[in-house]
Order: C-alpha cells, then structure tokens, then sequence
C-alpha cells in the first residue's frame, strides 16, 4: 500500500483540477511587517525545514522530516520568534525560530484509507495554508475533508481548543489571513459568491462582505490593498488584478491576468501572470504606474527592505528559489526549496 505522505503528494493533481477553473489558492498573505536588517528566509526543502540567512550563505535544516515524507507551508511570526507549518501529519505545527520546541497545534487531521495505485476511497483530511494574526497570538488555517469540504479555523499559537470560522460544503473557501486590525479573512470562489470571487471577514459569528476579489495583500502601513479579481462571464473566468483602499473602494485595475500580489515595504507590488510556458514575474509600481516583466518563475517575499525579492522556479528535478534585486538583477540561486517566507524582524 502507498505511504500515507505518497498519497498526500498525489492528492494535489485532484484539488488542482477542482479548484484551478474557479480560484486560484492565496499564496502568502499580507507581509506588512516592520522592516530590519537582512531578516532570515525559511523554506521547505525535501528532508525538513531549512532556513538561510537573507543576505546569502549555506541553508540549515532547522527541523528534520520523517523519511519520504514533507513538511509544507512554513510561516513567520510577526516578532520572527516562531514558525507554523503543516506537518507531515497533515496538522498544524509550531516550533522556535532554531527549529526547538516543535510540536503538533492542532489534532484534526485523518490519514487517508483505503488507497491504491488509483487513489484512496477516503483521502483523509489535513490542514493548510497557516496565516498569523497581526499580533501573532493567533494562527488561521483551512481543514481540507476528503477533498469535498472546507472548512476556516484558527487556533492560539499557546495552544489550546481550535475554533471554526467558516465552513463550505465544496473546496471553495480559501484563508486570506487577516486584515491589519486582526479580523480573519476568507474567500469563496466565482459562481459561489456571485459573478466575482469574494472575501468575507468572519466576524460576531457571521460572514461580513469584505470586498469582491481575493489572494489579499494589504500595504505596510495597511492603508492600501491589493487584490485579484475572478470574474465569471460566459462560463469563462477573467483574471485582474486591483488596488485599493484598505476596505476595498476606490479599486484602480493595475494589470490584466494578475494573481497573487505581495506588497513591499517600499510600496512596490510583485505577482504572477500565467503565460503559455509557466508563470511570469511582474513588478508594479504604484506611484509612477511603472510596470516591469523579470521573466519567468514566481515570487514568494520580499526582503524587509524591499531591495529583494525571493522567488521559485521549477525544472525537472524539482523546486529551486533563489533572489533578485526589485528590477529584476543580481539573481542568485538560494537552495532547492519551496514555499519560502522572509522573516522581517530582527
């Protein structure tokens, strides 16, 4: 029989395939942290977790992964003292910034059953997408049932009694982290929430309209907010990307097939576009309209300055990030890896 982690792997080309036509996930979230020094990143690497510092260096495996198995989605604390991931169980983790003290937050998460070369007859359920609350007390994330449910939840990052938020009878609710004042914040596909995705704040108990778009990013000083629109027309699905004010008025389209946009600390904004041969690198800014193509890959941080930008790029042997200068220069390979976060304190 495949490895329970194996059949986690082969599980990701049926939620694609669900959920690419309606929405796509929300990468990282908002990043408005204060900006400091280098910062250190911290990635995802096949045996474990590494970090490595941002000004360059040698990675180092924080946090050793069971064999064949992967840890997925590691994330900063704002204070950059602690790391959430998923666990290789499929749960919610916590451990130190040196990779100490690791352990399981949350106990959801069921092992697939019944699996063959073709799939399970029960995929199990499993956590992702972590996000922390501005003030890191807090981590939101999505429980994924058998791949036919979704549910938001958050837990404290002391521990503790998950609590639910939201919950979908399909795949169609993503977490969009948290809005600057600490409300969480998730999005329900197009078709599910009227012609556009949208984003609700899980607020009081009930669903809040929060603004028509999601994978949010809101600006340092959490004034401003970036989002990507899906729009159903004619059964086809238009993608934009939009600026705004932090509750969503005033929106202003910035660029045509835009996803996932990550704001810097000196107010330039990265995302993707999907192009024939993969994913291209785009950079806008807000104040002169300037918008710049760096070719191909996808951006995962920036830098607590804003100078870099860490990105991933996948070949034939897998995952490989690496670093460049906001214009697209000075590229230099960081590791094989995913899934990188860029700690921006200390």
């Amino acid at each position: 029989m495949p490895s329970v982690q194996g059949m986690r792997l082969r599980r990701w080309p049926a939620l694609l395939a669900a959920t690419l036509c309606l929405l796509a996930v929300p990468a990282l979230g908002s990043r408005a942290r204060a900006a400091a020094g280098a910062g250190t990143i911290v990635f995802s690497g096949n045996d474990g977790i590494y970090t490595v510092s941002g000004s360059g260096g040698t990675p180092q495996r924080i946090w050793a992964a069971p064999a064949g198995q992967r840890a997925t989605e590691p994330r900063w604390s704002p204070d950059g003292t602690h790391i959430a991931f998923i666990g290789t169980d499929g749960n919610v983790w916590l451990m130190n910034a040196d990779g100490g003290n690791a352990h399981a937050l949350t106990s959801q998460a069921v092992a697939p059953s019944g699996c063959d070369e073709d799939g399970c007859t029960s995929p199990g359920t499993e956590a992702d997408s972590p996000h922390w609350s501005p003030d890191g007390a807090s981590i939101s994330y999505r429980l994924v049932v058998n791949l036919a449910s979704a549910a938001l939840w958050s837990v404290g990052a002391g521990g503790g009694a998950p609590h639910q938020l939201a919950t979908a009878s399909n795949l169609c609710l993503f977490n969009e982290g948290w809005s600057p004042a600490g409300t969480p914040l998730f999005s329900r596909c197009a078709g599910d929430s009227g012609p556009s995705n949208a984003t609700y704040a899980a607020a009081g108990g009930a669903a809040q309209p929060f603004v028509a778009g999601s994978q949010l990013a809101f600006s340092p000083d959490g004034s401003r907010l970036a989002f990507s629109s899906h729009a159903m027309q004619n059964g086809a699905i238009t993608v934009s990307l939009f600026i705004a004010n932090a509750d969503g008025s005033a929106a202003q389209l910035i660029a045509a097939d835009g996803q996932d946009p990550i704001w810097s600390a000196n107010g330039l904004i990265a995302y993707r576009v999907g192009e024939t041969d993969g994913w291209a690198i785009h950079v806008y800014d807000p104040a002169s309209g300037k918008d710049t193509d760096l070719g191909t890959g996808v951006a995962q941080a920036w830098s607590p300055d804003g100078a870099w930008l860490v990105f991933s790029s996948t070949g034939d042997s897998g995952g490989t990030l690496w670093r460049m200068h906001a214009d697209g220069s000075g590229r230099q390979q960081i590791a094989a890896g995913m899934a990188a976060d860029w700690s921006h304190a200390g």
